[in-house]
């Protein structure tokens, strides 16, 4: 048999309901009985915790800019950023714990960095230029000659 939510049925009553009926979707209905649509599981973890599943499988960017900069997502992990600029961290042990471009940025000013906040590391000036709450979102980077 069919699984029927009522259309004001919070996430988490739904993914209960869901749960306990064994069921991957149900079909929502008004208070006149008539059908609104229908709620799969899928509907339910994207409500419930947003982008986040997107997000990691979201290709991280470097786009070069006219200016000779580049343009790079904070969340792009480490090893990919050295690779890409040809940067040599074999003797640097530090670095072991750091995992993206933003956790660069906190671990070299030891501070939790803002927009706006400079810094040169290795043969790089690098500038957060967004932020998205407290997560460091996009960061401008030159080459220093």
């Amino acid at each position: 048999p069919a699984l029927f939510l009522i259309e004001n049925t919070t996430a988490y009553k739904a993914l209960e309901q869901l749960r306990e009926s064994r069921q991957h979707l149900a079909l929502v209905i008004d208070e006149f009985g008539g059908i609104q649509g229908i709620l799969t599981m899928n509907d339910l973890i994207d409500t419930l915790i947003g982008d986040f599943v997107k997000q990691l499988h979201e290709k991280k960017e470097i786009i070069p800019r006219d200016d000779g900069s580049f343009l790079v997502d904070a969340s792009l992990p480490l090893p990919e950023f050295v690779r890409y600029f040809g940067i040599e961290t074999a003797n640097d042990d530090s670095l072991s714990r750091i995992h993206t471009v933003g956790g660069l940025a906190s671990h070299v000013g030891k501070i939790i960095p803002l927009t706006g906040y400079k810094f040169i590391w290795k043969t790089l000036s690098l500038e957060i230029v967004d932020m998205d709450g407290r997560r460091i979102d996009k960061i401008l980077v030159k080459k220093i000659s």
